[in-house]
């Protein structure tokens, strides 16, 4: 079943309106995304699938959507530009597939597929089809990381000695999700990987240890890893489920002196803190609420529009994955 497309009167002058399909019924897709969108310009969401069309259905209507549908083959040819894959399953590596031959772009979740031979795929399919593949990284987009990486690149503290990242996540899996075989370690530490490359580079070795010490479950729990940077010194990064407080925070330390920055990950609109201590100089602090979704879109539209890089690829995005295989291969 799917609605009729309402059509749009654009002003050709104008350039031409995104428009978006959201596959998937994950909790967070109205509060963070859709509202997101609808405060950027030249983007809408135009079409919504599910397997559960009650759902779509209520979504559609509530935030006026043209398009709901529990069918795949008609969400594709529902006139959409670029497919957000809400969810992370594993059954998103043939959607994916089926989306990129039909010339759809694409933006997944993190990490793009549950293991290295589906990621592979994934990204192999849109490099042959020509598809731009964006993977949700937007904490790459936060001002203040933005801000602390401009200080490390223009050498404010020197030569880097170490980088770390705690992320303690309230985050708990169901042990019936097929997900859940992997525990937090392809979610938060794909993140943690993924902060750790953008502020030092590229890394050559990790060892550590993976566990499920806190609940004594199934699926792991927690894991610290240290890892070796191509050109600077060392990172470390540390996670864990089940924590009551979300509690994140990026250290990087240089010969001359700290940045500190905590709460730049989870809820969107998150006050986060930029702590900056330099040798003889006293500390400065720096906090902005910001929402990341939408810089994140704004990126997107950009790259759509004038042909550019993604500001996070899935050839990125398959580099933090074989970081965490080598992990689970040292552990």
């Amino acid at each position: 079943m799917i609605k009729p497309a309402i059509k749009f009167n654009i002003n050709p002058k104008i350039p031409k309106r995104i428009k978006w399909g959201i596959a998937g019924d994950n909790d967070n897709v109205e509060e963070n995304f859709i509202l997101a969108l609808n405060k950027v310009q030249l983007g809408k969401v135009t079409s919504l699938y599910s397997h559960n069309l009650t759902m779509v259905k209520k979504l559609a209507e509530k935030n006026s959507i043209p398009n709901y549908t529990n069918s795949y083959d008609q969400f594709l040819d529902s006139g959409i530009d670029i497919i957000y894959f809400a969810n992370t399953k594993s059954e998103n590596l043939e959607m994916i597939k089926k989306a990129a031959t039909k010339g759809i772009n694409i933006l997944c979740e993190s990490p793009i597929a549950p293991n290295i031979q589906e990621a592979e795929e994934i990204t192999e399919v849109c490099a042959k089809q020509k598809v731009n593949l964006f993977v949700n990284q937007a904490h790459r987009l936060h001002p203040l990381l933005i801000k602390a990486k401009e200080l490390i690149e223009s050498n404010f503290l020197g030569k880097i000695i170490s980088i770390s990242v705690s992320l303690n996540s309230n985050v708990s899996k169901n042990e019936s999700d097929d997900s859940s075989k992997n525990g937090i370690i392809n979610e938060l530490g794909f993140q943690a990987v993924d902060i750790l490359r953008y502020f030092g580079g590229e890394i050559l070795e990790i060892k550590g240890y993976i566990d499920n010490f806190i609940h004594h479950s199934t699926f792991e729990d927690y894991s610290t890893a240290i890892v070796k940077f191509n050109k600077i010194g060392y990172g470390i990064f540390s996670i864990s489920a089940f924590a009551k407080q979300r509690i994140n925070r990026i250290e990087i330390s240089g010969v001359l002196g700290t940045l500190l920055i905590e709460s730049n990950l989870g809820k969107k609109m998150n006050s986060s803190r930029l702590i900056i201590d330099i040798h003889k100089e006293g500390k400065m602090v720096f906090r902005k609420r910001a929402n990341k979704i939408a810089p994140m879109i704004r990126s997107i539209h950009k790259t759509l529009s004038k042909n550019l890089a993604p500001f996070t690829s899935g050839e990125e995005s398959l580099k933090n994955l074989l970081i965490i295989e080598q992990l689970k291969k040292n552990s």
